[in-house]
């Protein structure tokens, strides 16, 4: 028997801009994201099965210190209560 699958393409103008289109998409009342760097896939990587099971979105982070502007609005937007 033959599984039909939808699949949604979704983009952004860099990967985490792409990653809040994502999160945007996994949970419509945020109460808790998932930051992770963006600069190297182990972070990612290690939390995707915890960010899977509980449809966490998962937002990808591409500055050492300090959260992107696109990633501080989407948190003050979307009044996320929590981030681990």
């Amino acid at each position: 028997m033959k599984k039909s699958f939808k699949i949604d393409r979704i983009s952004g103008e860099n990967r985490t801009k792409t990653s809040i289109e994502i999160a945007k998409k996994v949970k419509k009342n945020l109460q808790e994201i998932i930051v992770v760097s963006g600069l190297d896939f182990a972070d990612a990587l290690s939390i995707a099965p915890y960010a899977s099971n509980t449809t966490t979105p998962l937002l990808l982070n591409t500055t050492k210190i300090t959260l992107t502007k696109e990633l501080e609005d989407y948190v003050i937007q979307n009044k996320v209560k929590k981030s681990l």
